[in-house]
């Protein structure tokens, strides 16, 4: 179990046991098992994605093809606008881009913000929109 653990976690999981009494003091996680992380299964799985195997919901789901455009965007967004320069770089491009492509217009109804109320409402739209180019 700790070989195909997150590497993240690795370490402190094989303390845990080895005080528990559950592991040897001398095992070592081989080098093989060191890299499993979340970036690295997602490289490891890219050219089968694109082939359209391992979706990301292997078990089906209830989401609509564009809601989960919608989470993938607003995941993106909300790790995009945290702080420093990247929020500041994001906000800028959004302030400063012009239009919307016809095909973003179901998301932007999605969310209520195809007829902006106000200004904070037009930012979101167009960060959002920013965002919907940026994974298209």
């Amino acid at each position: 179990m700790l070989n195909i653990a997150d590497s993240r976690f690795q370490d402190a999981l094989q303390r845990e046991a080895q005080d528990a009494g559950k592991l040897s003091r001398g095992y070592r996680i081989p080098d093989q098992h060191r890299n499993n992380t979340p970036r690295a299964l997602e490289q490891r799985f890219i050219l089968a994605r694109a082939r359209g195997l391992f979706s990301a919901f292997p078990f089906g789901t209830d989401f609509s093809a564009e809601e989960i455009i919608l989470a993938r965007a607003l995941a993106s967004l909300k790790e995009n606008t945290g702080r420093g320069a990247p929020r500041l770089k994001n906000l800028l491009g959004a302030v400063t881009s012009l239009g919307t492509p016809a095909a973003f217009r179901p998301y932007l109804q999605r969310m209520s913000l195809t007829a902006p109320q106000s200004p904070q409402q037009w930012l979101w739209q167009r960060l959002l929109v920013q965002e919907l180019r940026r994974l298209s």
